[in-house]
């Protein structure tokens, strides 16, 4: 598994540099991601991994979100 790193959410926090998160490491994409700060509130966020994909997950419950069916590879989108 690749290390993943949070790029976009939509909550009224700003910085994502540090987001305190564990996530699953055992799936090509993680099956879950954990914000561990329980005052973050997103209901949406976007990883990217070392294989240059934007993934979306959507909040759960607590603090977990699960991805969404939709992966999106920035070189596919380019040929489009």
């Amino acid at each position: 598994m690749s290390e993943i790193k949070i790029s976009k959410y939509y909550s009224s926090q700003e910085n994502t540099s540090d987001l305190n998160f564990e996530y699953d490491t055992e799936s090509l994409r993680p099956a879950w991601i954990h914000v561990k700060d329980k005052n973050f509130n997103a209901r949406f966020l976007s990883i990217t991994t070392n294989t240059d994909s934007e993934i979306i997950y959507k909040k759960f419950t607590g603090n977990f979100y699960y991805p969404v069916d939709l992966i999106i590879n920035k070189k596919d989108e380019k040929e489009r």
